[in-house]
């Protein structure tokens, strides 16, 4: 009971607190994974660098990472844009030298084919007026054509326009769809106000 009575001492209980500490620090200085020298200062500052440069080299890895994705990002977004162009190519150049421009009244006729060419629909007579965003798609792709001119206008299948007729279209269709538009007549409006995007 002695034993008992005496480890229950402070004073025995920081030596004995020391010698443990003494043995694990110090006693095998050969060994590099020795506490004692695993808590040596130079240790501690070799170590703590190794974990700066790691930490650095993750970081730059984490930075270029992102740059990789933001230009993916940026590619993805041009390829889409380049995908949701409208083409425009023409048959027939038509007769004259006069040009349909904005504000100019318009009759046409046109046709819709789906992506094998198969006609979906025709339209005989239709008149527009260039710019006033009735059918926007033909409005701003007329434009320069010559009374008598065929012009192909492809949509591809994700166009996304202010045209919701075009939009049912295209979502019913599943397709690009290409306008085959025969340009019949035009009148300039000399007075007209209004403006045309292209």
């Amino acid at each position: 009971m002695k034993i008992f009575e005496l480890l229950r001492n402070p004073f025995v209980k920081v030596i004995g607190i020391g010698l443990v500490l003494y043995f694990a620090l110090f006693n095998d200085k050969n060994s590099p994974d020795a506490l004692g020298n695993r808590l040596a200062p130079q240790r501690i500052k070799s170590e703590l660098l190794d974990a700066g440069e790691k930490g650095n080299f993750i970081i730059s890895n984490v930075r270029l990472v992102q740059q990789i994705a933001e230009d993916n990002a940026r590619k993805k977004s041009v390829a889409a844009a380049l995908n949701n162009e409208v083409s425009v190519f023409d048959i027939e150049a038509g007769s004259g030298e006069d040009k349909s421009a904005c504000g100019d009244v318009v009759e046409i006729s046109y046709g819709i084919y789906d992506n094998e060419g198969k006609q979906l629909g025709f339209k005989e007579k239709e008149k527009l007026i260039i710019g006033n965003n009735e059918k926007e798609i033909f409005e701003k792709n007329i434009i320069g054509m010559a009374q008598d001119g065929v012009r192909d206008i492809k949509v591809p299948y994700n166009f996304s326009g202010g045209d919701k007729e075009l939009t049912k279209l295209l979502q019913f269709y599943r397709s690009d769809l290409r306008y085959q538009i025969t340009l019949l007549s035009f009148l300039h409006n000399p007075d007209s106000q209004l403006v045309c995007k292209k």
